[in-house]
């Protein structure tokens, strides 16, 4: 048993419209997207700046840091020099200096 429809033809399933699968996102929606999600990421890292980068306290553990990076980086390379005698004092030199590296990065981590 078939259904008639419409003075007796079959309704045809190829002619009707179907909704697509995902919703459609027209350009200006998603322009508008775009732009609010950049002008609010310019917007927290400009008050990450002004509230932290911009620091005094950022900016000198930020220069110890990379002090102390060379310090160790400058122990490390002398201590693998062929002829270098490793010392004790110089590699607990080297330990302290890595400890304070340590806790400056971790000290600088707290601060952000």
């Amino acid at each position: 048993y078939q259904r008639r429809v419409h003075g007796g033809r079959k309704k045809d399933k190829s002619t009707m419209l179907s909704p697509p699968p995902y919703p459609v996102l027209n350009l200006p929606d998603f322009l508008v997207i775009l732009l609010v999600s950049f002008a609010s990421c310019v917007f927290s890292e400009g008050i990450s700046w002004l509230l932290i980068y911009r620091t005094l306290s950022y900016q000198t553990l930020k220069s110890r840091v990379e002090k102390l990076s060379k310090k160790v980086e400058a122990g490390k390379d002398k201590a693998a020099q062929p002829g270098a005698l490793s010392s004790k004092s110089h590699s607990k030199k080297l330990e302290r200096f890595g400890e304070d590296l340590k806790n400056t990065n971790r000290f600088q981590r707290e601060r952000e």
